[in-house]
């Protein structure tokens, strides 16, 4: 019974090591590097711009969230509209666990405020994600 007792105990204060070790290493990045990041991975998979221009902040918890404000991501060369969307606010809740193994896995996405232009040209190709992925 004693050694079951000392597992249970030593799992305990792993789980509180590694919770306080990942804390500590998303309080050590800055917005900034946040920031970057976002933008590069979305133009790195889409081939637009995310642009972040309010602020953003990394809510810790047990299930964390990132708050971007103001942000809008472009639209394809042909439309009409000066993005595809833009947003007053954008809430992303995270997973914990796979954060601290340098994971991002989202648990849900809030958009508050959102404007949304879609577009269709003349040859029937959307605006939208879609488009950016081989479909019409």
């Amino acid at each position: 019974m004693k050694t079951a007792i000392r597992i249970f105990g030593g799992i305990i204060v792993l789980v509180i090591a590694l919770g306080a070790a990942g804390v500590a290493i998303i309080l050590s990045t800055s917005p900034e590097e946040i920031r970057d990041f976002l933008a590069a991975q979305v133009k790195e998979a889409t081939g637009r711009d995310l642009v972040i221009k309010g602020k953003l902040d990394l809510e810790i918890s047990l299930v964390p969230s990132l708050v971007m404000n103001d942000v809008t991501f472009s639209k394809t060369k042909w439309a009409s509209a000066p993005h595809m969307l833009s947003l007053k606010k954008l809430e992303a809740g995270l997973e914990l666990m796979p954060l601290l193994q340098g994971e991002i896995q989202l648990t849900q996405i809030v958009l508050i405020e959102p404007n949304i232009q879609l577009e269709t040209n003349a040859e029937g190709i959307g605006s939208g994600l879609k488009s950016l992925f081989g479909g019409k």
